[in-house]
C-alpha cells in the first residue's frame, strides 16, 4: 500500500504567559517505524529552551511582550533515503504586564511650628511593579525644598494657619500617585507694649495740681484695669503748661500734678504703690497722661524724666475745722 508519510505534533501549556513563567511543550510522533530509535530537538523564537526528549521547557526571563514559536523536530536513526524526520511547530504569547500606579504616603514632623522653624516631610512611595519612581513637591506656602522622597519647609515669614504639602510620585512610564501633608504654622502673639489709656485735665487755675471730680472719675477707671489686669504697672505722666511754667511756684507743677494722681490711687483706690512710676514731660499742655504697662512690656518714655518721690508734698486735705481754714487755703503744690 501506499506509504503513510510520519508525523510530528507541538502543543504547549500555557499559550500565554507574563515574562518569567514557564512555558512547557511536549511532541506527539506517529508513522515512524517502531523498530527505530528517535531523537528530539527543540528550538524557539524567544526565551531558552531546555530538553531532550518528548517535551522541554521555555524559559521566559525578561522576554518583551509578544509571539514567540517553539519548533520540534524528531529524527529516527534510518540510514540514508531512509532516514525519516518530522517536524511541528507552536506559538505562546508573552503579555503585557498589568501596569500597577505607584502609591505614597506622607507624614510632616512636626505637624505644627512656630513661623520661622522647619517641618521635614517624609514621604513612602511604592511600586508594586517594582518601577524606579521619583518625587515631585510643591507647598500652598513658606519655601520648600524636595529631596527625593524627603523634603524640609521653611516657615519663615508664613502666616498662622495651616500649610499643605503636595507630593507627587511618578514611576518610569508616567504612572503617578499624590499625597498631600498639613503643617500649622502658629505665629506668636507680637511682644506686649505699653500704651497710653487716659489722661487728667487740670482747669483749677487757683489748685492747677488738684485731683478733681472728673478726674478721680478717669483715675477709677484706671485702678479697676490695674486691679484686673494684676501683673501691669502704670506710668503716670505730669506735665504743665508754657504759660503755668512762668510762675515760680509752679515749678514742680507738672510733678506734683503726677504726684496727686498717684495718692489718689493708692490711698482712694487701694494700689500697690509699687505698680505706679511717676515721670514729668515737657510737652506744653496742662495735664497728666496714664500709661498702662502689661507685664513683659517696658515703658520707652522718650522725654520724660523719673520723678524723685521723696521730695514731693503731699496734697493738701480740704479743711474739717474752721481753725484750719486759713492753712487750707493756701494753694496745694
Amino acid at each position: 500500500g501506499p506509504v503513510v508519510p510520519a508525523t510530528a505534533t507541538c502543543t504547549l501549556q500555557p499559550a500565554e504567559v507574563m515574562a518569567g513563567e514557564p512555558v512547557k511543550v511536549s511532541l506527539t510522533s506517529a508513522n515512524f517505524n517502531p523498530k527505530r530509535t528517535l531523537t528530539y530537538a527543540w528550538s524557539t523564537t524567544g526565551g531558552k529552551i531546555t530538553g531532550t526528549t518528548t517535551s522541554a521547557d521555555v524559559d521566559t526571563t525578561g522576554l518583551t511582550p509578544g509571539s514567540y514559536t517553539i519548533n520540534g523536530k524528531v529524527t529516527d536513526n534510518g540510514k540514508g533515503k531512509k532516514l525519516t524526520t518530522a517536524e511541528c511547530t507552536a506559538t505562546y504569547a508573552v503579555k503585557e504586564p498589568p501596569k500597577h500606579p505607584p502609591t505614597v504616603s506622607c507624614s510632616a514632623n512636626p505637624t505644627t511650628v512656630k513661623s520661622g522653624d522647619p517641618s521635614t516631610i517624609t514621604c513612602q512611595g511604592n511600586s508594586p511593579d517594582s518601577r524606579p519612581l521619583s518625587y515631585a513637591w510643591n507647598s500652598t506656602g513658606g519655601r520648600l525644598a524636595g529631596n527625593g522622597a524627603t523634603a524640609t519647609l521653611d516657615t519663615a515669614g508664613a502666616p498662622a494657619g495651616p500649610i499643605t504639602v503636595n507630593t507627587t510620585v511618578s514611576d518610569d512610564r508616567n504612572l503617578t500617585a499624590a499625597a498631600s501633608s498639613s503643617v500649622n504654622v502658629e505665629v506668636p502673639p507680637p511682644p506686649p507694649t505699653s500704651s497710653k489709656i487716659n489722661e487728667v485735665a487740670f482747669p483749677d487755675t487757683k489748685k492747677p495740681a488738684r485731683i478733681d471730680n472728673a478726674a478721680k472719675a478717669i483715675l477709677d477707671d484706671v485702678a479697676l484695669r490695674l486691679q484686673r489686669e494684676a501683673d501691669a504697672k502704670a506710668v503716670v505722666v505730669g506735665e504743665a503748661s508754657a504759660d503755668e511754667m512762668k510762675k515760680k511756684t509752679n515749678k514742680n507743677l507738672a510733678a506734683q500734678r503726677a504726684f496727686n494722681a498717684k495718692q489718689y490711687l493708692v490711698t482712694d483706690k487701694g494700689i500697690d504703690g509699687s505698680r505706679i512710676e511717676l515721670r514729668t514731660s515737657t510737652a506744653d499742655a496742662s495735664k497728666t497722661e496714664i500709661w498702662l504697662v502689661p507685664t513683659g512690656a517696658s515703658f520707652t518714655g522718650e522725654g520724660t524724666t523719673v520723678v524723685d518721690e521723696s521730695t514731693m508734698m503731699k496734697p493738701a486735705k480740704p479743711a474739717k475745722k474752721a481753725a484750719k481754714k486759713k492753712a487750707a487755703a493756701a494753694p496745694a503744690q
